[in-house]
């Protein structure tokens, strides 16, 4: 019972690590592409930080449109729900680790790498701890026998008897 604590508090740490890394990736993409210089620069972090409060953002609607409605399976809405959960967390660690290296590739001033590089990297490996965590293993469903299967085989030599089989 700890362990699900920690890793549902994990889970939600990561959520909202990639919120916020998304934010100032945002942030320091705006204020590049204000100052002028280095609009390259300023659209990759605009770019970068929109896909992934993109990303990050559909898990949290989904949890609103689970909270607000109960929804079917199968339904469009079950459906968006397991969208949100499309990238694993290896996934999403290895995505944010390469994400990071155009940050300390172009520094062009120390808050460019500081801030939203070392985010990316501290994002990224949250998730790879939490990419640790053991899937639950569904339980099979068992389907319950038919008579003919299990019928005594004197029954079924006294039916082919009889029916002439």
């Amino acid at each position: 019972m700890k362990l699900q604590v920690f890793w549902t508090g994990l889970e939600c740490a990561c959520r909202l690590l990639g919120i916020t890394t998304a934010a100032v990736l945002i942030g320091v993409g705006t204020e590049t592409f204000l100052r002028g210089r280095f609009k390259s620069l300023a659209f990759y972090l605009l770019f970068t930080g929109v896909t992934i409060s993109l990303c990050e953002g559909t898990y949290f609607v989904a949890q609103l449109l689970a909270i607000c409605f109960k929804c079917q399976p199968g339904s469009l809405a079950h459906r968006a729900k397991e969208k949100a959960h499309w990238l694993g967390c290896f996934q999403k660690f290895l995505t944010y680790m390469l994400l990071s290296v155009a940050c300390f590739l172009h520094p062009v001033l120390v808050w460019h790498v500081t801030i939203p590089g070392s985010m990316l990297i501290i994002t990224g490996l949250a998730y790879f701890l939490l990419s640790k965590r053991k899937k639950r293993k569904a339980t099979p469903e068992v389907v319950p026998p038919t008579r003919a299967v299990h019928r005594p085989f004197q029954q079924r030599c006294e039916h082919h008897r009889l029916w002439g089989h």
